[in-house]
Formats: structure tokens, sequence, C-alpha cells
């Protein structure tokens, strides 16, 4: 069975030419174990970084996408975007159909197609697997896509395919809001064979995009209200104003890293005696779980995916509150010796049994392959 991963922009994960995110690097995980499965060949395709047309990486065949060429300059996002209002085609049905995406996707030639978030490319895609008879996936990404706020993306639910949710949650609103019926896919995350990270912290982590969504300058604000406490901030560059803002705003106990490949921010997650979610909505983040795997407690602002936080004790929310945020952020500093019993410690136990029990990898890939052979099979 081939499987195509609709996934652009996960090129940045292997080669740092870019930023990535959370949903980049879930479909890197399941498409690395599929390929590594017999009777599955797997291909993904990759924003034109200049990279070769076709290299295989890991088993999974990267297929260049010069449709989508990536740019830095607003020069080059402009001219880009003038070509494509240029070469914009249309299948009768949905607008936004562009000729140079049927070229991509019928090159990868797959049994199932599978795109990651409520886009208006996605909806495209599942459009054109439509005319071309093939099996559609959509593999959601944060609850952002219940309510998609790309003019036609939410035209992707009235086609046909199957919706992938990351929560119970995601499932019941697809069902009550679309009337779509969907399968619950966890996470994926490696447990580490040692348990919990047990040593002394260093700093408390930021780890996210700089965009809209993540809200970096909310952590800047909370720095600035907690002088004594280092933080880092794992910012990959999305939004470039944004990006600079927050760098310039920043107190002097704030540092940066801009960009950290995946296998090295384990470091950081197990140095930190918290991981600070300013995010203003979510799916299920990498960044919870990777936390979660290492012992490592989370002070949100905002989100708590599946009451992993509230109901299971694996940190803190503060309803929007930066004051109590902030006195909770000292409190796990004071904290950092990590002495057995400490309530930083205690959290940081409960994550790591919460992630352990519902997102080890082994058995959220076992449950991605039956959910694949099945749809495979009601489809053909």
């Amino acid at each position: 069975m081939s499987i195509c991963f609709a996934t652009a922009g996960v090129y940045p994960i292997l080669k740092a030419v870019g930023a990535y995110g959370g949903s980049e690097l879930r479909a890197w995980r399941l498409a690395r174990y599929l390929a590594r499965r017999p009777g599955f060949t797997v291909s993904m395709l990759a924003y034109d970084y200049g990279q070769p047309r076709s290299e295989v990486i890991e088993g999974v065949r990267f297929l260049r996408d010069s449709a989508c060429v990536f740019e830095r300059s607003l020069v080059g996002r402009l001219r880009w975007r003038l070509l494509q209002a240029v070469r914009r085609g249309r299948i009768e049905g949905v607008p936004l159909l562009l000729e140079p995406d049927y070229h991509i996707w019928d090159q990868a030639d797959a049994d199932i197609y599978l795109a990651f978030g409520a886009t208006n490319y996605s909806a495209r895609l599942a459009r054109w697997c439509a005319v071309r008879n093939k099996p559609f996936i959509l593999m959601q990404g944060g609850d952002m896509d219940l309510a998609p706020k790309e003019p036609f993306a939410e035209r992707v639910y009235g086609l046909p395919g199957l919706s992938v949710a990351q929560t119970p949650f995601q499932q019941e609103e697809l069902l009550k809001r679309f009337h779509r019926s969907s399968e619950v896919l966890q996470n994926p995350i490696a447990i580490p064979a040692g348990g919990p990270y047990l040593e002394p912290r260093k700093f408390a982590l930021w780890v996210g995009k700089s965009d809209r969504i993540k809200c970096p300058e909310r952590m800047v604000d909370l720095a600035r209200l907690s002088p004594d406490v280092p933080v880092v901030m794992v910012m990959n560059r999305a939004d470039g104003m944004v990006f600079d803002a927050v760098k310039a705003q920043a107190p002097a106990n704030v540092s940066f890293v801009d960009a950290v490949a995946p296998e090295e921010m384990q470091t950081y997650y197990r140095d930190a005696c918290v991981l600070v979610s300013t995010s203003i909505t979510e799916g299920f983040p990498n960044s919870f779980l990777e936390a979660g795997a290492n012992g490592t407690p989370i002070l949100s602002l905002d989100v708590d995916p599946a009451g992993m936080l509230t109901d299971h004790g694996a940190g803190v929310v503060t309803g929007g509150s930066l004051e109590r945020a902030s006195g909770l952020l000292q409190q796990l500093w004071a904290e950092r010796g990590w002495e057995p019993g400490c309530s930083a410690r205690v959290m940081g136990e409960r994550g790591f049994r919460y992630v352990e029990e519902r997102h080890a990898q082994d058995r959220v890939f076992e449950r991605f392959e039956r959910i694949l052979l099945s749809f495979s099979n009601r489809s053909g």
C-alpha cells in the first residue's frame, strides 16, 4: 500500500532550512514508522528549498513540490502569490484548485493521501481525491481546525474522506458541527527507558513558533513579572514581525534559541523546571508530550488538552492570569533541586505516567496502521 503525506513543511526538520511545528513532527514520526513496515511505501511532499527533485530519507521518498517555493523575503512571497494567481485552475465545485498541485499529487501516485489540518490546501486535495477516486484522510491539527479561518478550508468536511482526531473533544465536535464521524489517534512519543528525569533543573522553558496562536509575547510578559527565573525560549521563526518584536521586548532573564533539531530538544526538556504554554488554543501539542516524557511539569495559561493538567495532575492552568502564573513559576523554580516529594517533581512524575499510558509510540503506531488498513479495505 502506498501512502502520500501531503505535509510539505516536514523537510525543515531534516535539513534545518526553515521553521516546523508539532503537526510536521507528528507527520514525520508516522511516516518514518510506516516506511519500516512491510507492505507500505511512503512518499512525502516537500517545499522547494532547492533540494533534489526526489530523494529518499529513512525510507521515505521526498518529492519536491516546485509549486511551493520557500521564500523568506517579502518580494519573494509576493512573487510566489502572483504566480499562483496567474496559474490558478479550477475543478468544478471547489474554488482555489491550483493546476500545479495536480502534477505533484499525480506524481506521488499513492493509494491513500493524508493532509494535516483544515486548510485551503487540504480542501483542494480532498476535492482532487474525490475526482480521482483516491481515498483521503484529514489528520486534525489544533482545535482551531474546528472553525477554520481560511476562506474555503471548511469545505474539507463536506468532501469524502476520513477524519482522524487528536482528542475525544475533537471527535465530539466534528460530529456535532459537521456531522462527520472520525477516529481518535493520540500523538506518538518515545518513552525514555529509564523513566522520568530526576536531576536538578536549570531554567523555565517555552517552545513554539513565533505566531499569533503560540503567543510568545505572553511568555515575555510573564518573564518580566518573574525576573529571578531564567527563561529559555526555543522559538522557530514563523511570523517575522512577531519574532523580531518578541526578541526586542524580552527582559534580561530571557535567552533565545532560534531552532533546535528534534533529537536535541530532549536536553532542554530534561533541564527545565517547567514547560510554560502561552497558546490560546491547541490540539494536543507535542511539547506537552515531550515534557511529560521527561518528567517536566507544565504551566499553562489557557490550554489543557484532554485534561492532562487538571484531571491528571501533570501541571497547572491559570485561566489566563499572568499574576497567578508568575507566582507558580517562582514556586517551581524554587523547587529546581528536584527533591523527592516536592510539588514540581510530583507533577512531573504524574505527567510521565499519563504520557506513558496513553501516548507511547509503539501502541500509537500500531493503531495508526490498523486505521489505514481498515480505511483502505472500506474504500476498496
